[in-house]
């Protein structure tokens, strides 16, 4: 009897599968949606005082953190949809946690702060395209607006440094794999992994505490991100 069943189940899905192919060349390939993650960040650099040579290290623990977002892609026709193009767009926040090797290896200083970016990629992946599932890879490239608040800094309850935030934009570039499952023809959901990485982010501020005066800070950020998405294949 399991035999039979098993027989039978195998028979429905590659029926299933075959009616699903059929259908999805039926759509147009164009596709809208939505996507949320889990952000694992890092960001390190420098902070140069101003007027002079100084600088120091400045390696930012943050907290992981979330990301939102919405993508328009198109499964081109020219490649038996085996290939993809994609415009996205994400909000990604992160909060501060310390100030690693403060001034001296070992003093972490508590920092108080929030990294905002917001960017907008343009991918192209490389899909498997019969069947319900697709897995995929694929690179991507755009701009990133990143605002960083102003970080308070403490040790062990005491003041050490405020140092006043700001913005850049620049360059962003990600690379990615992932799998997506065709509930329906037209109702899609995904996971995918994506390593995104900013170019250096730089901009004039003040430093009270450390020095009181004009400072730089020069950052770097890259993030481990992983995410879930609901689409709609028109």
């Amino acid at each position: 009897m399991k035999k039979i069943f098993y027989v039978v189940f195998v028979v429905l899905m590659v029926l299933s599968f075959s009616v699903l192919a059929q259908a999805q060349s039926n759509t147009k390939g164009i596709y809208v949606g939505l996507v949320g993650g889990y952000v694992i960040p890092t960001m390190d650099g420098n902070l140069v005082a101003g007027g002079t040579p100084v600088a120091y290290d400045y390696d930012l623990d943050l907290k992981n953190g979330y990301l939102v977002g919405a993508k328009v892609g198109w499964l081109t026709p020219f490649s038996n949809r085996a290939l993809a193009v994609e415009f996205e767009y994400n909000h990604i926040e992160n909060k501060m946690d310390s100030w690693d090797n403060f001034i001296m290896t070992g003093l972490d200083a508590e920092t108080d702060g929030k990294v905002k970016i917001d960017s907008f990629m343009f991918n192209l992946l490389a899909r498997y395209p019969t069947g319900r599932f697709h897995p995929y890879i694929g690179a991507g490239a755009g701009c990133a607006f990143v605002k960083i608040s102003d970080m308070d800094h403490t040790y062990m309850g005491s003041f050490v440094a405020l140092i006043t935030g700001g913005s850049d934009t620049v360059f962003a570039y990600q690379v990615m794999a992932g799998l997506d499952f065709d509930i329906t023809q037209n109702i899609i959901i995904g996971m995918s992994y994506k390593y995104f990485v900013l170019d250096k982010i730089s901009f004039d501020n003040n430093v009270i505490g450390l020095w009181d005066g004009p400072g730089r800070p020069e950052l770097d950020y890259k993030a481990h991100n992983i995410m879930l998405s609901l689409s709609y294949m028109f």
